[in-house]
């Protein structure tokens, strides 16, 4: 389609692929006989399906205009993509090597699995499982807290933390973005930088981030060194902004977590639905 470029034309694809199996996995009794997972799917299929009707009036050449159709397409894929939620889950444990941080890798796994949720897991000093779905956070939600383990005289706890990724600040380079400013180089230099005003200065109006360059002979190599180190700067200034952004949610969570309530505990020695709670049901 020709105002789709390739991103969206895939997630177009994605979505279409996606539409398609939920109403063939619909069909399936054992589907059928979840009704939260029925609910979920159905959800999902309803807002998709606006966009699934209008890809096929266009490839079929019915209805409105293409030109007029192919921007509604792109206006809906827009707000489809804003609509899927991006998730962080956390877990943090001290000991790694008790049963229980194993325990919770392995439930989130196939909590996800479930749920038909993207995901990918990333282990530091704690493990950090970047999720996105439809209904990611609500799912994850009932998890925020203190979860503890017991086994024999061996107690542990983990914090897990969940929270909406904010949405990654994009910055822009085109006319309306920057603000540029020629002027003459100071201090020693050639007839030319002397004569002719080659220095520039580049500011970003939203982040008020300035650069500048007057090292170069001509006024594009300064406007092209001066144009680099401005993607750099604003680059660090929104990633700083974006981690500020989850530093706080978590910082919300903690105060929450210091009353000491416990969301769920985990005993070894006592009879408890492991088999159930690793399927991804929990306490559903």
């Amino acid at each position: 389609m020709k105002k789709l470029n390739e991103k969206e034309n895939k997630e177009l694809q994605d979505i279409l692929k996606k539409y398609h199996h939920n109403n063939e996995v619909l069909t399936f009794e054992e589907i059928l006989c979840d009704k939260k997972l029925c609910t979920r799917l159905l959800r999902e299929n309803a807002k998709m399906k606006e966009i699934v009707d209008i890809s096929l009036q266009i490839n079929c050449g019915t209805g409105n205009e293409f030109d007029e159709q192919e921007t509604t397409l792109l206006r809906l894929l827009k707000r489809f993509q804003s609509e899927v939620e991006s998730v962080q889950i956390e877990i943090n444990c001290k000991d790694k090597y008790f049963f229980l941080y194993d325990l919770l890798v392995r439930y989130f796994e196939n909590v996800c699995r479930k749920n038909e949720f993207e995901y990918s897991i990333k282990n530091e000093e704690n493990t950090v499982f970047n999720v996105v779905g439809f209904g990611a956070f609500e799912r994850f939600r009932r998890e925020i807290g203190r979860h503890r383990g017991e086994q024999k005289n061996e107690t542990a706890d983990a914090l897990v933390f969940a929270y909406l990724t904010p949405k990654k600040q994009e910055f822009g380079f085109d006319e309306k973005d920057i603000r540029i400013d020629i002027y003459h180089s100071s201090g020693a230099g050639g007839q030319n930088v002397n004569k002719v005003a080659t220095a520039v200065r580049i500011t970003h109006l939203k982040s008020k981030i300035v650069s500048a360059c007057q090292s170069e002979r001509t006024q594009l190599q300064n406007k092209n060194n001066a144009m680099e180190l401005l993607e750099e700067k604003v680059k660090e200034y929104y990633k700083k902004l974006f981690l500020g952004e989850i530093e706080k949610l978590k910082k919300e969570q903690k105060k929450q977590m210091a009353q000491g309530k416990v969301v769920r505990v985990y005993n070894f020695e006592k009879e408890y639905p492991f088999e159930k709670f690793l399927s991804g049901d929990g306490d559903d």
